[in-house]
């Protein structure tokens, strides 16, 4: 099966939202205030983001959301996905090292393409 892979570039906190870049360009973007334990931190505690081979992780807030949630709108504990979810089996998630990748297969639809 042909896929496209995507590989992390970085991970940040700004102004209320976190931004997940990847080298082709495609970024995911998404509001704080969506998640529960993420709207109650305190601004150090959410730039203190690290990337899991399949997702992020806050380690002070012991908080972890998945690349497959948030594309579907999911964004941690109690909160209902959005309106323009995407298929978990659109997208697969890989690690090789200190690299993570996410990947759509090519047989998907192109609506989160960069």
């Amino acid at each position: 099966m042909n896929s496209s892979a995507e590989t992390i570039e970085s991970v940040v906190y700004s102004k209320g939202h976190v931004l997940v870049s990847f080298v082709s360009g495609l970024e995911i973007r998404f509001p704080v205030a969506k998640s529960p334990r993420l709207a109650t931190a305190s601004e150090a505690e959410l730039r203190k983001i690290e990337i899991s081979p399949f997702g992020l992780h806050w380690p002070d807030l012991d908080e972890d959301l998945s690349f497959a949630g948030l594309l579907r709108g999911d964004y941690g504990q109690q909160t209902q996905a959005g309106p323009n979810r995407v298929p978990l089996t659109d997208w697969g998630f890989s690690s090789v090292g200190h690299r993570h990748f996410l990947f759509r297969h090519s047989s998907a639809s192109s609506a989160f393409s960069a």
